[in-house]
């Protein structure tokens, strides 16, 4: 509904909605019962107190434009607040039900118009206090009124003026709890939506901090037989009792190249925690960031052919060197090398607000399946892979506020598109530099 959603512009709270949908029905009701007194008193010829009744109806005016400014202000609106303006809207109600003519009036019966959204909207208790109310006002009509004073009641299109306003109420009643029935669906199923979507990011979460305490564990333990093998690579390039060719000194140095990166890559695991900013490195500039990335993935996939572009017209500006970023990146940079080792193209560039990152494979291209699940653990199309790769790397981009699209492009391939909010890496004059 147009009213409904131009309300969450103001107050994003859902309690708010349903007084908003109140006051958008005071509305209403006012132009109604203006154009009721019109044509009561112009076209029917019946006396009516006028002066009290426009006095009602103006009153609820201002009392609905003071709540609607304090509601644009994006206060909370609390249970006991929508109650009290349900009961301000029955006694503004009785009273010009009051000054028309008590219980003889057709248009009586919409007492039960209040109770129905009270029921929809309120918790048992006030909803029979409403209702409660409401007989009580019935009640009292009955007996103190002001009479209506009509000299001779006309036809109506050829039908009595008490028929045709009891056929009006229905159509009132009708029309107003429609619109608030279906604004309480809708407010019902945006909730449910909120609810899963939580359900979902909380299940994630644990997974990765499961995962998490699962990396941290088998780094401890690796530690220990990767400094035995460091050692070992030592004493064999030292030993002068082995007579060692060029070539097996080679490859021992690239054991040792090897088991440094390892010991590397433990380290940052056993470094990082569950702050955005401790889980970052040092100082560096979007250029060397964005090269250490390249530089990373050259040295892991050295056989695979790719070519690369960084370019911006914009300044240089020192970001936090995230690690789980790399690693994000560096993964997707691998299974684009694993579809495609002849061919891998990387494009990055930033502006004053973004840093986007786009990878093009020539492989088979990824199946729709896992493009609309990155939120999903176990996808893959690899036979011996675990559809961990891609999940994690969603995750750490997402946990920067940044965005993660994958699309198929012709007649073959895989198009990778990273967006990364410069604000969540970039050092300013307020970032706590104290972590480093």
């Amino acid at each position: 509904m147009i009213f409904r959603n131009s309300i969450s512009l103001f107050n994003p709270d859902p309690g708010c909605d349903n007084l908003y949908r109140l006051l958008f029905l005071r509305n209403i009701a006012g132009i109604v019962q203006i154009l009721i007194i019109i044509i009561a008193t112009r076209v029917l010829l019946i006396r009516l107190p006028i002066i009290p009744l426009l006095s009602i109806i103006s009153f609820m005016a201002a009392v609905n434009f003071i709540t609607w400014f304090r509601l644009s202000a994006r206060r909370n609106c609390g249970e006991l607040e929508f109650l009290l303006q349900l009961l301000l809207d029955i006694t503004s109600f009785s009273f010009i039900i009051y000054f028309s003519g008590g219980a003889s009036n057709p248009f009586v019966g919409l007492y039960i118009l209040y109770i129905t959204i009270s029921a929809i909207v309120k918790n048992p208790i006030s909803t029979w206090f409403i209702t409660l109310y409401s007989i009580s006002w019935y009640t009292l009509l009955m007996f103190y009124y002001i009479p209506i004073i009509s000299p001779d009641i006309k036809l109506i299109f050829g039908m009595d003026p008490m028929v045709m306003g009891m056929w009006f109420r229905f159509v009132i009643n009708t029309l107003f709890v429609s619109y608030f029935v279906l604004g309480m669906g809708l407010s019902i199923r945006d909730r449910d939506r909120i609810i899963v979507k939580r359900r979902e990011e909380e299940l994630n979460n644990q997974h990765l901090a499961t995962l998490g305490l699962f990396a941290s564990g088998t780094a401890h333990e690796l530690a220990t037989p990767l400094a035995s093998l460091n050692l070992l690579v030592d004493s064999l390039k030292s030993s002068r009792e082995l007579c060692i060719s060029k070539d097996a000194l080679n490859d021992i140095n690239l054991m040792k190249s090897q088991i440094d990166r390892c010991r590397s890559l433990l380290d940052q695991i056993l470094l990082s925690s569950g702050n955005k900013f401790a889980q970052s490195g040092i100082k560096t500039t979007v250029n060397d960031y964005l090269e250490k990335i390249i530089n990373s993935f050259s040295n892991y996939r050295s056989n695979i052919v790719f070519d690369y572009e960084i370019t911006t017209s914009h300044d240089n500006p020192t970001i936090f060197e995230d690690h789980m970023l790399i690693q994000a990146i560096v993964a997707l940079l691998n299974n684009a090398a694993d579809a495609s080792p002849d061919y891998v193209h990387i494009d990055a560039s930033w502006n004053h607000r973004i840093i986007k990152i786009r990878i093009i494979d020539h492989g088979a291209g990824i199946p729709n399946k896992v493009i609309g699940n990155l939120d999903r653990k176990g996808l893959t199309t690899k036979l011996d892979g675990h559809g961990l790769g891609l999940y994690l790397a969603n995750s750490a981009i997402k946990r920067l506020d940044g965005h993660l699209n994958i699309s198929r492009i012709s007649p073959r391939g895989t198009q990778i598109m990273i967006e990364i909010p410069l604000s969540s890496i970039m050092i300013t004059q307020q970032t706590d530099l104290s972590v480093y």
